[in-house]
């Protein structure tokens, strides 16, 4: 594979056209990841179709074809293999295995049924842990298509567009890394197409958004972005966390802003109420006696994996019987927004001019610190996506690129 200089640097905005048309810079990661998804896929006869772009893709690279040419390639892979798992594989026999879509769509379903989302039964027998907001924002794609599958489409061509985006306005040449680590479902991606936990990950675009906004001056559209994102689940309560360090540790903070910040958030959250205090005909009492904030498993123990988890788990469970599950819950939670914060500060030494590793640096805490799930791959990417994002928003790389 070869590469040709990029154009002359001229600002992150400028110079798109020139961009796209030079020659793709092929870092010594593309090759190997290449390599590795192609030896995958090409066992995997449901994912066929994905195989040829990823041939055309490294063609493209090697005979130095057009920038644009290449990450033609790879977004029609990824248009591919979103839609194969979401319109097919997730909705086979894997389906079984998982009830994430099925608790979304069966709170919306209750919503507008008239009934409290969360009393409505689950199948597997969990509780319900979907947020209001996630709710609210089914509901469109439950009227037109009875189910979620086309959101959840919707929801990848954006985070793409983004990753897209980014690139080409940093001209770091990151799309290509990010886009064959998502092919060949890397970080537990795979398992999270496979059965259907992509809602778990929507927030995330709302908190995408708040960082638009801040950077536009629109504050109180921020808040409101911030309060849906911890709305959509209870974990979302550390990445939201996250945005509100980074912010506090930017150069560019004001006490306005974060005042215009919080009255954002407590409207949205008001808003995003409503129609959960109104339509439910057992009214505000049974939505307040039932609902997903109730669900908490900030007790549950480390798993005895190796030593020093199984040392936590130990201390863990020995101080609970001593003083009881709510003060070792609180303070788990403030240890991790202690963790949190500490994170944050080292962060604010590089000045970000983004909160997409506050934000994964949340997630992480949300994952293991907190609530500490035995099944890994359900929730790294809870993680991974907003990593994703700030690697995708770094800037240019000076490392030298393979000749």
């Amino acid at each position: 594979m070869a590469s040709a200089a990029d154009p002359p640097a001229a600002g992150p905005d400028k110079d798109w056209a020139r961009y796209l048309s030079a020659q793709m810079r092929v870092t010594p990661l593309v090759p190997l990841l290449l390599f590795a998804d192609l030896f995958t896929l090409g066992a995997n006869a449901d994912l066929g179709a994905v195989f040829p772009c990823l041939v055309a893709f490294g063609l493209l690279a090697f005979f130095r074809a057009p920038r644009w040419l290449c990450y033609t390639a790879l977004v029609v892979a990824i248009c591919i293999l979103a839609f194969v798992f979401v319109f097919s594989l997730s909705i086979g026999p894997e389906d079984a295995r998982a009830d994430r879509d099925d608790q979304l769509e069966i709170a919306a379903r209750g919503l507008l049924l008239g009934s409290n989302p969360w009393r409505t039964p689950i199948p597997s027998g969990n509780p319900n842990s979907t947020g209001p907001s996630s709710v609210l924002v089914a509901l469109p794609a439950l009227l037109l298509f009875d189910r979620i599958n086309e959101l959840t489409f919707l929801f990848y061509l954006v985070l793409f567009a983004i990753l897209l985006l980014a690139d080409v306005r940093k001209r770091n040449d990151t799309f290509p890394v990010l886009a064959l680590l998502f092919v060949g479902g890397w970080f537990g991606l795979g398992h999270t197409l496979a059965l259907g936990l992509d809602d778990l990950y929507y927030g995330y675009l709302a908190l995408a958004l708040a960082w638009w906004l801040v950077e536009r001056g629109q504050f109180t559209g921020a808040g409101v972005c911030l309060a849906f994102a911890a709305l959509s689940r209870l974990s979302y309560g550390f990445p939201v966390a996250g945005f509100v360090l980074w912010y506090l540790h930017d150069r560019r903070f004001t006490r306005q802003g974060l005042a215009h910040l919080g009255l954002g958030a407590a409207a949205g959250a008001a808003l995003i109420a409503v129609p959960f205090l109104v339509l439910p005909r057992g009214g505000p009492a049974d939505v307040w006696e039932v609902n997903p904030f109730w669900y908490s498993i900030l007790g549950q123990g480390w798993p005895h994996t190796n030593g020093l988890l199984r040392a936590l788990d130990v201390a863990f469970d020995s101080a609970m019987e001593r003083v009881g599950y709510e003060p070792m819950a609180t303070l788990k939670v403030v240890l991790a927004l202690g963790a949190l914060t500490y994170v944050s500060r080292s962060l604010a030494r590089i000045d970000l001019a983004h909160p997409f590793w506050h934000l994964a640096a949340g997630g992480f805490v949300a994952c293991f610190a907190v609530y500490i799930p035995d099944l890994l791959f359900d929730y790294m990417p809870f993680f991974v996506v907003p990593a994703f994002l700030a690697i995708a928003h770094s800037s240019r790389s000076s490392r030298p690129t393979v000749e």
